[in-house]
């Protein structure tokens, strides 16, 4: 480190006490430890495909869970007082490897009271149903078909559509099929009474909830994205240049939300005082429309400066003598056969105010308005 001053040299030379202060401050902003943060990590085989799922956390620990190409299923535990400690608690193997996000159901008396369960699709077609307190298999289900997309939960039920076509639905406590949809291969959304899935040429199917049957289908191809909303019962549909779409049921207004969010989002915007918001500006084009409202369409008076401008000028005329004399004027025609009243955005005649008669001369107050 060579003692050079960054800044421009000063206009007085430095004291020994303010070199001194200078070089110590220097040495101070320096950053003498560069080695990196080690992360965390363990020993699994394969790479994990998949973000992965955290279970349960508190104050000391927290529970994941990931999948990985080689077919595992694992489950880790991190202790929030050792920042370099990531336990590694169990692992499922599975025939194929697993590229779908697993679910988690947190306790619950419908499915299982005293532990959270964790539901996993692999390639081999099964759906696995996992103790998330001891890794113990509870349950097997077989789809007959690679999964590749991730296995939405709601309530007690998962609904697990297959690379083929064909979407079950399946009791998360035992296993049981409840009811299966052909030529369904996502999970797009879900009402109380209705479950919406797509296929593979971009129809929206519309499923009874109770029994899987078809009620109608929407053409929806020319949206190819279609997100996959376990959150509430709303369709988000997007299109490749950017456009985004939110359907809904026309009798259900309010969104049905299944997870509230940990903490509503404060959008008020801190940089301006609070207080009373100041009106907004109109547009000049409705100040101009006002305008001509409330003015006359025509002037009064024949002649002379009494017409007032086309601009929307709404001054009435007090003296009774120029509106006799106005009222006994005839109209007069334009050279190019035009009212002498020109219109807002029409060409003037040299020297006269718009809506005065040609060759009329502005008054003083005329000016100075203009």
């Amino acid at each position: 480190i060579r003692d050079e001053p960054h800044d421009a040299a000063p206009a007085e030379p430095l004291s020994p006490e303010e070199k001194a202060a200078r070089t110590a401050a220097r040495y101070e902003s320096l950053r003498l430890d560069q080695s990196p943060q080690v992360p965390l990590f363990t020993s699994v085989p394969g790479r994990p495909m998949v973000q992965p799922v955290v279970t349960r956390e508190n104050e000391d620990e927290e529970n994941v869970i990931w999948a990985t190409d080689k077919g595992y299923l694992c489950a880790g535990r991190i202790d929030r007082r050792d920042p370099t400690a990531l336990e590694l608690r169990y692992r499922l193997q599975t025939d194929a490897p697993i590229v779908a996000k697993p679910s988690y159901i947190p306790p619950d008396a419908n499915v299982l009271q005293d532990s959270g369960l964790i539901i996993a699709g692999s390639e081999d077609g099964f759906i696995y149903a996992i103790r998330e307190r001891d890794g113990r298999q509870m349950w097997r289900f077989s789809t007959g078909e690679p999964i590749v997309e991730d296995p939405v939960v709601l309530g007690h039920y998962v609904f697990v559509p297959n690379q083929l076509g064909g979407m079950y639905c399946i009791d998360a406590k035992n296993g049981g099929q409840v009811w299966w949809a052909p030529e369904v291969t996502r999970f797009v959304a879900a009402s109380k009474e209705r479950v919406y899935a797509s296929d593979k040429i971009g129809l929206l199917h519309v499923l009874s909830a109770k029994t899987g049957a078809q009620i109608d289908t929407i053409p929806a191809s020319y949206l190819p994205i279609k997100l996959t909303n376990p959150e509430s019962d709303r369709i988000f549909l997007a299109s490749a240049s950017g456009m985004i779409q939110c359907l809904h049921e026309p009798s259900v207004a309010d969104p049905l939300v299944r997870r509230a969010p940990a903490k509503d989002l404060d959008l008020t915007d801190r940089s301006k005082p609070a207080g009373k918001a100041a009106p907004k500006a109109k547009p000049a084009e409705e100040e101009m429309a006002e305008g001509a409202k409330a003015a006359s369409p025509r002037p009064a008076g024949g002649g002379g400066g009494g017409g007032g401008s086309g601009l929307g000028s709404s001054r009435k005329t007090t003296s009774k003598k120029a509106a006799a004399d106005g009222g006994g004027a005839k109209k007069k025609k334009a050279k190019n056969g035009e009212a002498a009243g020109v219109p807002f955005g029409m060409p003037a005649m040299p020297g006269a105010m718009p809506g005065a008669m040609p060759g009329a001369k502005p008054g003083a107050k005329g000016k100075k308005k203009q």
